[in-house]
């Protein structure tokens, strides 16, 4: 991966940015305050995020524990920081009523 542009931004600035139309077509992450470019996938690897993506979707539907985004949906785990993974699932984890 390389840096796209100099300088620290935020995931606001970095959402601000995506929406301008010279980077719509653009695939990248904030990695760290920087954007960085994300390289293209291969077949194998959509064939295995596919199947990935069928088993956890199969699972959280039948359980009712959560659900499953896929094809770098953004998630943010710093203020400086937002990923595009290929697939995550929320789990919801109940909670008994009167636990601490």
């Amino acid at each position: 991966m390389s840096t796209i542009i100099a300088g620290k931004m935020t995931v606001v600035e970095y959402l601000a940015w995506c929406e301008r139309p010279e980077n719509a077509e653009r695939r990248t992450e904030l990695v760290h305050g920087e954007i960085v470019d994300m390289g293209p996938t291969a077949r194998l690897h959509g064939a295995l995020c596919g199947l990935i993506g069928i088993l956890l979707y199969d699972y959280l539907r039948q359980s009712g524990a959560g659900y499953l985004t896929t094809n770098d949906a953004g998630l943010q785990i710093s203020y400086d920081t937002m990923r595009g993974p290929d697939i995550f699932d929320l789990i919801f984890i109940p909670v008994e009523k009167g636990s601490p």
